[in-house]
């Protein structure tokens, strides 16, 4: 069967000597997210590591031919365009990014792609310049957001501060960033549902990517949750037919 059949990609990182043993490894986790991610890919294939050679490094991986159709197609479209290929998900084309800045590595000279009966791609300065762009917002305005917050990080030393909201309506992760004077509210707030408003950006779909907070506001109490006293009374004698609501219950049993 097809979907069983498997071709092999070919990392090739051209260089000289002393090449840095982090590109090596970066490529192949990069390659590695790019075919996890692409639509249709069977979450139990494994990946095969089926030849490496070093001086300059050349890793051959081995994954399912439908997968390597779509990575195929996907960076020839990059390579003319900025665009989310179709098949691609944000996360593989962010996974190309970093593929192009391995060539950054000591070492490294070039990034190329082999497939069977191809040229090699290069990824170079244009796929990742197309990359970075389709990533890029397509519209940035003042918006909102709701849904649970459930990751908070403050990394004082980077003066990094983010968050991950679940957004209510898609069950979508959406990014988020706050200034300082919010962090105590962020944190306290942590598996809590929330509103935060502020500068929001979105993707050529309308899709939410990312929301630079301005303000949070809670909605639901941290830790709430629904207890049979919470709930006592809630439903009207007609939806147990008249009968005790233990009664009830041993009579569905039967």
């Amino acid at each position: 069967m097809d979907d069983l059949r498997r071709e092999p990609i070919t990392i090739d990182l051209e260089g000289g000597r002393g090449l840095d043993p982090r590109a090596v490894a970066d490529a192949i986790i990069a390659i590695e997210t790019m075919v996890r991610s692409l639509e249709g890919h069977e979450p139990h294939s494994d990946l095969g590591l089926t030849g490496l050679s070093m001086g300059s490094a050349h890793m051959t991986i081995m994954a399912p031919a439908s997968d390597v159709a779509h990575l195929r197609r996907g960076l020839r479209q990059l390579s003319n365009e900025a665009i989310i290929p179709q098949g691609w998900s944000r996360k593989g084309v962010h996974a190309l990014v970093e593929l192009g800045r391995v060539s950054k590595r000591h070492g490294v000279e070039e990034v190329n792609l082999q497939f069977i009966s191809m040229h090699p791609i290069r990824i170079d300065s244009i796929v990742q310049e197309n990359a970075e762009k389709a990533l890029a917002p397509a519209s940035v305005a003042l918006g909102s957001a709701r849904g649970v917050l459930y990751r908070y990080s403050n990394d004082q030393s980077k003066h990094r501060r983010s968050a991950a909201l679940r957004d209510y309506r898609t069950g979508d992760a959406i990014e988020l960033s706050f200034p300082a004077a919010l962090a105590t509210h962020f944190k306290r707030f942590l598996d809590a549902e929330v509103e935060v408003w502020g500068e929001v950006a979105r993707d050529q779909e309308g899709k939410l990517l990312k929301l630079t907070a301005d303000g949070i506001e809670l909605l639901t109490p941290v830790g709430e949750q629904v207890t049979p006293e919470s709930v006592t009374g809630l439903f009207g004698e007609e939806w147990t037919d008249g009968l005790d609501p233990v009664d009830w219950v041993r009579a569905q049993r039967d």
